[in-house]
């Protein structure tokens, strides 16, 4: 495909190709969606519901969702981007392949209101009682996030239309602007809550792509990270609808879509290495497969806006009516490195006077004196540069070094604790066999005392009671005594066990101490008896006679 013009001319790299001053610098943001979700238990769940089917209800429906935001993605085509002369456009590239996010875009991902605004309509509306029931820390401007989050403490016994208000300056506060919690809302947007048709008809979209992309516009090179306003999340679908390869490896497609391009996407934080993404997608398809920018025709080719005329460029025109027309020139940036401004030189005619001559030959020395000056603060900017370079690549050094040396440290404090731990459960078990040992040792020696104040008892009972023998004369008399003696009859006696040093407590009746009369054997008592009846009969019939 060849360009419409033999001269091709695109709007050159921003930066050179890995020389860019963000290139090494981190990226920030403050839209985050927890603090949207704060919204649903701080005003209630009616406000809640509400708000998601107000014009600002993607919000509310995107803090729902599954999502995982991944600054690396962004920061990327951020490190690539072309010089346009359009404060209301972004082009980058990935492999010499231009993509645009522009109104157009943000429009197609959030769904939001981006018609034109009408700057000679001025809304004006008393916000001052409103905002000292918030207790705001002033009437010239809006509130801090941090200050709408105390309302939220003290605002449930407020009416839903009050408590919608704070929910609209919330979201205004948290993804409009994009704002940090200790930045102020811009007074013009925040006092439009208080009439909900009109906030309800304004434009929003628009004005989070103003924030947005001016925020990317004013970046601050000078410290170790930047930070981003605005709806970031919208720049990283706006990768994924534009680049295929990275929306089919990293942007986790939603089965069932809705027809909102930030919904759709899931997202994942998965490392890439684009060199590496690259090189497989020109493998399997010859190329990057991309979306140079939202299909419009080109009388609609750029979005309306009231300064349009200061932001002509001329080779951004080229560059849009080329894709357009497929006609884009696919190796227009090989070999370009970054902007660069040529400086127009002044022809001489022939027949110019010594004086004109002269005068020229003193603006040739000028200009390359000029040059040379330029050319030294040239040198001296790429070596302060490289020499930033340098620093930066020695505190991420320092950085890892710092954080291996973290680790270090929290496996010997987690191998103390764990040593530590073993300690004191070892003291611990002693300390509990211990306590058994004396409570066992103290149980016998009381149960061993019992048994030896038994067995003196007992002793001393037999020995106070002397043995005592009757004879048949007494001893029946004695029965008879004991019969009604109150003493009593019954005493206890040990009882082995199995146990030796355990006896068994049992109470039996007394053993008569009397003598008993020892009997005589069976045999000699039959014969006695025998005896005893022949004598009888003899008697008997001596007696008869």
């Amino acid at each position: 495909m060849v360009s419409s013009s033999n001269v091709i001319k695109y709007p050159p790299r921003l930066y050179e190709e890995g020389k860019s001053p963000l290139q090494h610098r981190s990226m920030n943001h403050s839209c985050f969606r927890s603090k949207i979700g704060l919204l649903k238990e701080g005003l209630g769940l009616d406000v809640w519901d509400e708000l998601k089917k107000s014009s600002l209800g993607v919000f509310i429906k995107f803090a729902e969702l599954q999502y995982t935001w991944s600054a690396q993605k962004v920061h990327y085509f951020l490190t690539h981007q072309l010089g346009v002369n359009n404060i209301h456009e972004i082009w980058s590239l990935i492999d010499d392949r231009p993509i645009r996010f522009s109104l157009h875009e943000f429009a197609h991902i959030t769904c939001l209101n981006c018609d034109l605004i009408d700057p000679s309509y001025n809304f004006d509306v008393n916000h001052k009682e409103f905002w000292k029931e918030m207790n705001i820390g002033t009437t010239s401007d809006g509130p801090f996030f941090t200050e709408l989050l105390k309302v939220m403490e003290f605002s449930n016994t407020w009416s839903k239309e009050k408590r919608l208000m704070v929910g609209r300056l919330c979201l205004l506060s948290v993804c409009v602007h994009g704002l940090h919690h200790g930045s102020r809302i811009p007074l013009s947007s925040a006092k439009r809550v208080l009439d909900p048709v009109t906030f309800e008809k304004y434009l929003w979209g628009r004005v989070a792509f103003s924030f947005l992309v001016d925020s990317v516009k004013v970046v601050d090179y000078e410290k170790d990270s930047y930070t981003i306003h605005g709806f970031v999340h919208a720049m990283l679908i706006w990768v994924y609808e534009s680049v295929s390869g990275l929306g089919e490896f990293f942007g986790m497609r939603r089965s069932v879509r809705c027809g909102v391009p930030l919904l759709d996407w899931q997202s994942s934080r998965k490392r890439i290495k684009f060199a590496e993404f690259i090189d497989k997608e020109k493998e399997l398809h010859g190329q990057v497969r991309v979306m140079h920018m939202f299909p419009v025709s080109e009388e609609n080719m750029y979005p309306k806006w009231c300064d349009a005329a200061d932001n002509k460029d001329p080779d951004l025109d080229n560059l849009i009516s080329d894709i357009i027309h497929d006609r884009l020139h696919e190796n227009a940036w090989i070999g370009e490195k970054t902007v660069c401004h040529i400086k127009k030189k002044r022809k001489v005619k022939d027949d110019e006077d010594g004086e004109s001559r002269t005068r020229h030959k003193k603006e040739k020395l000028e200009e390359a004196h000029s040059n040379d000056e330029e050319e030294a603060k040239d040198a001296k900017k790429k070596e302060k540069i490289g020499k930033e370079h340098m620093d930066d690549v020695e505190d991420e050094k320092k950085s890892l070094s710092d954080i291996f040396e973290m680790m270090a440290k929290m496996n010997g404090t987690i191998l103390d604790l764990g040593e530590n731990l073993s300690s004191r459960m070892d003291a611990l078990e002693g300390k509990f066999e211990s306590f058994v040992d004396q409570k066992m040792s103290a149980l016998e020696e009381k149960l061993c005392e019992k048994i030896n104040a038994v067995d003196r008892a007992l002793k001393e009972m037999k020995e106070s009671k002397p043995m005592v023998v009757p004879n048949d004369a007494t001893s029946q008399k004695k029965k008879d005594d004991e019969a009604h003696s109150k003493a009593p009859s019954w005493m206890v006696e040990m009882n082995q066990t199995s146990q030796d040093e355990f006896p068994v407590q049992r109470v039996v009746k007394k053993v008569d101490n009397a003598t008993t009369i020892p009997q005589e054997p069976k045999d000699q008592g039959w014969r006695k008896g025998k005896e005893s009846r022949v004598r009888g009969s003899s008697i008997a019939s001596d007696s008869y006679r």
